[in-house]
């Protein structure tokens, strides 16, 4: 009876510590936003929810901007950006600590290094 009720512990205390909501929580970029500032544009990559982001570039002495949004999947460290308007290009985004490189997945050049605020 001893050995039963020692094997029931055992697995009740394996069951409990190997199960944590924080083992399976991905990382989330919602409510982040990257800025890239340089001496032409001012980039800014937000992250409204969970699937939406915008992206605002802003020339430097002008007071107009371009914002285009998207939808994104995020599986660390890449984000794949999905217009919802057509003929603005697919991205992807390679994060690294605090720095994204955002590669427009068309022509493969990278259109942006952004550093998270």
């Amino acid at each position: 009876m001893k050995r039963f009720l020692f094997a029931v512990m055992a697995i009740v205390t394996i069951a409990f510590a190997g199960c944590s909501k924080d083992d399976d929580a991905l990382p989330s970029l919602k409510g982040t936003v990257w800025v890239e500032t340089d001496a032409d544009a001012v980039s800014t990559l937000t992250f409204k929810s969970d699937i939406e982001c915008e992206w605002i570039v802003t020339i430097n002495g002008s007071a107009s901007a371009v914002a285009m949004q998207y939808t994104y999947e995020y599986n660390h460290p890449v984000v794949i950006a999905y217009p919802k308007v057509d003929g603005y290009a697919k991205m992807q985004g390679m994060i690294s600590g605090n720095t994204m490189n955002l590669i427009n997945t068309s022509s493969e050049e990278t259109v942006a290094t952004l550093t998270k605020q």
